[in-house]
């Protein structure tokens, strides 16, 4: 990673940061959808990320997650500028959580969603945004550890609790 970032160093530091800010996990579609294909379903998701009204928190492996993916949009579109856009962006407004995230103990059935499902859990985000049905098929157990696992469709509503 080549950005200067914030760096909590651990689920306290996220907790302490999320005071003033809650925390939010966006998955992959959710990123591509706001700074790939600048979907307005996510369009208060991003202006509340981007007027540091919500916290967005990440790991390195969903940065590699992302930039995996724009590789193939980017040989399918020939958007090499664009691909180096979208990870600028990322690292832009990603709050990175560097310690290991350890794994919750309900398992998403899609193994690459996981690592959002742990890092919401662990780092006490407010929210975890994700259109995959294997994730969002956990929100009632996610809630009960005080994370909401919404669907882009329902984060125009992020805005005014994010204040």
């Amino acid at each position: 990673m080549t950005a200067v970032s914030q760096e909590p160093q651990g689920a306290s530091r996220a907790a302490a940061l999320q005071a003033t800010r809650p925390g939010v996990v966006l998955d992959t579609h959710i990123v591509l959808d706001w700074l790939w294909f600048a979907d307005p379903r996510v369009a208060t998701l991003a202006q509340a990320v981007q007027a540091s009204r919500l916290q967005w928190l990440a790991t390195a492996d969903m940065r590699d997650e992302l930039e995996r993916v724009l590789v193939r949009f980017e040989a399918k579109n020939s958007s090499i500028s664009k691909k180096e856009q979208v990870l600028t962006l990322m690292d832009q407004y990603v709050s990175w959580i560097h310690q290991p995230v350890p794994r919750w103990r309900f398992t998403c059935t899609d193994p690459d969603d996981q690592k959002f499902i742990d890092l919401a859990v662990h780092a006490q985000a407010r929210w975890l945004v994700s259109r995959d049905r294997a994730v969002l098929k956990l929100r009632t157990r996610a809630l009960a550890q005080g994370c909401e696992f919404r669907s882009e469709e329902h984060t125009s509503e992020l805005q005014s609790q994010s204040t």
